[in-house]
């Protein structure tokens, strides 16, 4: 049997070591498994080498061949999900088929298939590491035999070592990706604390309040925290409190108010995501007889910004005896007005008609870096109609 041998020869042994090296910079999936079939093929002396890797809806898929007189067969395989490499994956145990000719195969529709490719036997062996498998073996011959002795513990061997080295890759990109989250978390945070401590010494609060003030600004700006935060640090952004209140235009005498705010990505969870904040927020305060209408319409209004505004979207709900006034703001320049003809039960398109229908006021703030859209909703309840 050519190039099969005991698996002992340095050969061998050097293929194992091969298949267990993927930690360099440049390597390449698709280029490893290549290389394993063509080296299975030669070693086991087979016509094809088949990798089928875990996952998708069937379970297992082709993940390479070298072979292509086997590809008809390992398709009507996949098409089929069953077979000895399906055998294998439920198993958890090497599986094949000595013969394809033979009668009464538990796979009765893939002798006509192996016979027309050629193919006479498959066996197929968990490609299995430290108790993780990560996919399967098949190795194809055109002569009926099974693939036992020498020949099987050396497929159990490279089917192995092939495991291991996928795992280790695959460890060595979570490793890597992990290092670069908190290098980017840690280069995040630093800015962050040394800005607190600033804002903090020059304006004689405690560092939770200058947190709050860093927030809301960045808020009021559509910023990251960690972007404001790195341009404290450096000089380059003064911040002074800027209350919400004040860019409504209303008295500064009326402008004792509880405040809360929240900065959401613009993709399509933050409406969900802005309803839950006005309610827990709304329950905070004891204002829960209208929770349902500030839901509603804050979701509007943040469903318009995420449609046809930009970057990431401010939410501020802020509360003035007896009024509590909710705040969107987006990086979207465009005209904001209600379209004609809808009503609260439109099921489509409604938006800031039934903002302007349940609020008992509602407006437009312009700004350089986009517009904020409120309204307000008295705590006796919506306006009458």
């Amino acid at each position: 049997m050519a190039g099969a041998g005991a698996g002992a020869s340095a050969r061998t042994y050097g293929i194992l070591v091969e298949l267990t090296d993927t930690l360099g910079p440049d390597f390449d999936v698709s280029g490893y498994l290549d290389r394993f079939c063509s080296l299975c093929t030669e070693l086991l002396d087979v016509a094809a080498t088949a990798v089928f890797l875990a996952g998708g809806p069937r379970g297992i898929d082709l993940a390479a061949l070298h072979g292509e007189q086997a590809r008809t067969l390992i398709r009507h395989e996949l098409d089929e999900v069953s077979g000895p490499a399906f055998d294998c994956h439920h198993s958890g145990r090497p599986a094949g088929c000595d013969d394809f000719a033979a009668p009464a195969l538990p796979w009765p529709a893939l002798g006509p298939v192996a016979a027309a490719c050629g193919i006479a036997a498959e066996y197929a062996v968990p490609m299995r590491w430290r108790g993780e498998t990560v996919g399967v073996l098949a190795l194809l011959s055109e002569s009926p035999g099974a693939i036992a002795g020498d020949r099987g513990s050396l497929a159990a061997s490279m089917a192995s070592a092939a495991a291991s080295g996928l795992l280790h890759h695959r460890d060595r990109a979570w490793q890597a990706e992990l290092a670069m989250g908190l290098r980017t978390a840690l280069d995040d945070a630093v800015p962050v604390e040394q800005a607190k401590g600033i804002l903090a010494e020059r304006l004689s609060i405690d560092v939770t309040e200058s947190l709050v003030l860093l927030s809301e600004y960045a808020w009021a700006q559509s910023r990251g925290v960690p972007d404001v935060a790195a341009d404290v640090v450096a000089g380059r952004q003064d911040i002074a409190k800027e209350p919400l209140l004040t860019r409504l235009g209303l008295p500064e005498a009326e402008q004792e108010s509880h405040q809360a705010s929240v900065v959401l990505e613009a993709d399509p969870t933050a409406p969900r995501a802005a309803r839950g904040f006005v309610a827990a927020v709304l329950r905070s305060w004891g204002l829960t007889e209208y929770a349902d209408t500030a839901r509603l319409l804050t979701s509007e209004l943040v469903t318009n910004a995420v449609r046809h505004g930009r970057g990431p979207v401010g939410l501020r709900v802020s509360r003035r005896h007896p009024e509590t006034v909710v705040e969107v703001r987006d990086h979207g320049k465009g005209e904001v007005r209600p379209s004609p003809g809808l009503t609260a039960d439109t099921e489509t398109g409604r938006g800031l008609a039934i903002v302007e229908l349940l609020a008992d006021r509602w407006g437009v703030v312009p700004g350089d870096a986009g517009k904020t859209v409120w309204f307000v909703l008295s705590n006796a309840g919506p306006r009458s109609q």
